[in-house]
């Protein structure tokens, strides 16, 4: 069975593009293929540059010969493709012809932009005038004219430029003395433009006007088409200055009867005769390899009517001269590539043709390296360190080392320590000897890297390492009102104080309060880790106190309307406080109580009873839940954990 064939034929050796009795005949010597060319596709452009395809294919041929009648004057590009039996399309071979005009090409360009600039009134800008001037002495004014050329049309140069002017009817439009024009290069801008702001170096002489003595009459200028030449194609801007103390006016571009404004006229002469002159040399030759591919960049060549082509010729020797023995590639462009190549050392050097088949000089010479393939992988990198800081793991490990340099590392991710690092489990590729991993569920995850260099080896993968990421604790606070409170006095012992806005902890007297509140039911799987008795003293001058005031949980039944010091609860739950508020001394006050979170845990979901007293002398008085602020009335705050 023959195997199919991919391999497309090779470049037409060398094509020619001649004139013959106004038809351009193309010839080309022939291809080569493997299992045989079956004919040639012939492409036609107007730069070299361009692209063969089916757009701009002119003929389809099986012999080497296309004749092209009937084309108008220009530069015409062709590119020649062999085509075999597969459709396999080879490489272009290029050529190009001129076609010359046989009549001169005139081209009229109106001035866009023009403004006067004088020196006695240096910030005025006189943009919008009918009149442009110019004048030397000691008061100076001169004018900026600016049009936009022209390309010059295919096979064609631009041999003379006219500026045709005329003076106005102002009384002293007219001069005797010469008056200079100068092509400048700085930016302006008619609308904005003044002595002071005006282009200020003093350019290139382009031409001079004689006289100009009467007015309202037409004057023309020959100025420098050599000079002007390089403008084709963009903006030239003309500085017309006078040599003496006569003024000279002219109309400018804003003059009503278009007839007076200024103009250029350029010719275009065809470029009729042989083209013997052969471009530059190629420079800034530059050549560097990637793996076995050389790659080529230069600046392109000068010619008086174009580069169309490019040889590159290669030699492992110095000082080589080049042949068609040694020619490597051509192109229509300032790059090239050259490979598969062995391992070595190589020269190259550019030439340019131009489209009548000159050949420029050689480039320098440039020398690039095509060093053997790497084969050798880097050594496995160290077992990696993780540090797992909330739901983010970060990675690092020991770097690894490789003969020609280690361009990067592979991150793999498993959830098991063997694990297989491969494109399935590979999670980051970088640079650097660390990596954060975010937004990980909980869970042990495995990690293992694997170091590469710049030719695509890989090592074998470090050892294993883990990291656990655990669920977040989700926190939840709540605040708790006071179901009921009411304080005992010892020395009225029969007394209910339920409306009063205060409670009191006193023990040389006897004075208790109590306080009931209804614990909540916490969530399935909910933690209780903290509670805090909020109270805040009153502004009676001796709430606050220096003394310690225990609270404590109390057993048995009370009615806030009926407590009294002679039925108040009197059996403690426990043997020993749930808290103590200590340092209340300062008066409307905040303060708080810490409670012991796990006396409470057991009695969540019912009521409790907290008594607040003390042993201590000194009196202590909080804002009761009768206090007319929500702010003053006493609190219990719980927080707890979600699963």
């Amino acid at each position: 069975m023959t195997a199919p064939d991919t391999t497309p034929p090779s470049a037409p050796a060398t094509a020619t593009a001649t004139l013959v009795d106004g038809t351009v005949q193309v010839r080309w010597t022939a291809a080569t293929d493997d299992r045989g060319v079956a004919g040639y596709r012939v492409h036609r452009g107007s730069d070299a540059s361009f692209t063969a395809d089916e757009t701009n294919r002119v003929a389809a041929v099986t012999d080497l010969a296309f004749d092209d009648p009937g084309l108008a004057p220009g530069v015409y590009h062709y590119k020649i493709t062999a085509v075999d039996v597969s459709g396999n399309v080879g490489t272009a071979a290029s050529v190009a012809v001129t076609i010359e005009s046989v009549e001169p090409v005139v081209v009229t360009v109106p001035v866009a932009d023009d403004a006067m600039v004088v020196q006695g009134v240096p910030g005025t800008n006189y943009g919008a005038s009918t009149q442009i001037s110019s004048r030397g002495g000691t008061s100076q004014i001169e004018s900026l004219l600016s049009a936009p050329l022209p390309s010059a049309p295919n096979g064609t140069a631009l041999t003379r430029v006219t500026l045709k002017l005329r003076t106005s009817t102002d009384p002293s439009a007219g001069t005797v003395e010469p008056t200079d024009f100068a092509i400048i290069g700085d930016a302006w801008n008619e609308s904005t433009v003044t002595w002071n702001t005006r282009p200020s170096t003093p350019g290139a002489g382009a031409g001079r006007l004689g006289q100009a003595p009467a007015v309202n009459t037409a004057y023309t200028v020959d100025l420098s088409a050599a000079s002007l030449r390089p403008l084709l194609g963009q903006n030239a801007t003309l500085r017309m200055t006078g040599t003496g103390a006569d003024n000279l006016r002219l109309w400018s571009s804003e003059a009503a009867n278009s007839s007076y404004r200024p103009v250029l006229v350029l010719e275009f002469t065809p470029l009729s005769a042989p083209d013997t002159a052969a471009p530059t040399a190629p420079t800034g030759v530059q050549a560097n390899a990637a793996g076995t591919t050389a790659g080529l960049s230069w600046t392109a060549a000068t010619d008086d009517r174009g580069v169309v082509r490019y040889d590159v010729h290669r030699s492992t020797t110095p000082g080589f001269a080049v042949s068609a023995g040694n020619r490597v590639a051509q192109t229509a462009g300032t790059t090239a590539q050259d490979g598969p190549l062995q391992p070595g050392t190589y020269v190259y050097r550019v030439v340019a043709f131009d489209a009548a088949g000159n050949a420029g000089p050689a480039s320098d010479e440039v020398t690039v390296i095509v060093t053997a393939p790497d084969t050798t992988a880097p050594s496995a990198p160290g077992t990696p360190a993780v540090a797992v800081t909330g739901g983010s793991a970060q990675v690092s490990w020991p770097a690894s080392s490789d003969d020609v340099g280690v361009a990067g590392y592979d991150l793999h991710r498993g959830t098991t320590a063997g694990f297989a690092a491969d494109a399935a489990s590979r999670i980051a590729a970088v640079t650097a000897t660390t990596y954060t991993d975010p937004g990980l569920a909980p869970g042990t995850y495995w990690y293992r890297v694997v170091a590469r260099d710049a030719a695509g080896n890989a090592s074998a993968a470090s050892a294993a390492a883990s990291a656990t990421v655990v669920a977040p604790v989700q926190t939840v606070t709540t605040t708790i009102a006071v179901d009921a409170d009411a304080a005992g006095y010892a020395n009225t012992p029969t007394q209910n104080y339920a409306t009063s806005n205060q409670l009191v902890s006193r023990g040389d007297v006897g004075q208790q309060s109590f306080l009931k509140l209804t614990l909540p039911t916490l969530p399935v799987g909910a933690t209780l880790v903290s509670a805090t008795l909020g109270v805040r003293t009153s502004t009676d001058p001796s709430a606050g106190s220096a003394g310690a005031h225990d609270v404590h949980l109390m057993d048995g039944a009370w009615d806030e309307a009926t407590l009294t010091w002679n039925n108040r609860p009197t059996t403690v739950r426990g043997t020993s406080p749930i808290g103590t508020l200590s340092g209340a001394t300062a008066t409307n006050t905040p303060y708080s109580v810490i409670l012991a979170a796990d006396q409470l845990a057991p009695l969540l979901g019912q009521s409790v009873t907290l008594r607040v007293s003390t042993t201590s002398a000194d009196n202590l008085r909080v804002f009761s839940r009768e206090a007319t602020s929500a702010s003053q009335r006493p609190t219990l705050t719980l927080t707890y954990t979600l699963p």
